[in-house]
């Protein structure tokens, strides 16, 4: 048994599980030991909805890279025909 889910007392706080890990009577982060139980966050749900939401921002900052680009370019090339002229 781990814990058990339950109340505080609290009432905005609904049934809840408190999880600490303590040596020699110490907190002590969880996360290394329990890393070897955990699914990688790609393999839940949220992790996917994480990993979709940095390749939009990942897309959108190529798309602005781009479109910089191409209006540098135009922009220099509209100073080099007003330059000829």
């Amino acid at each position: 048994i781990i814990g058990w889910v339950g109340r505080t007392g609290i009432k905005r706080s609904g049934a809840h599980l408190h999880f600490e890990l303590r040596k020699d009577h110490k907190h002590i982060d969880p996360l290394p030991v329990m890393r070897p139980h955990l699914f990688e966050l790609e393999a839940t749900w949220r992790g996917r909805r994480v990993a979709m939401e940095e390749l939009r921002q990942r897309k959108r900052r190529r798309r602005a890279a781009r479109k910089a680009a191409r209006e540098a370019r135009r922009k220099a090339r509209e100073a080099a025909q007003s330059g000829t002229r």
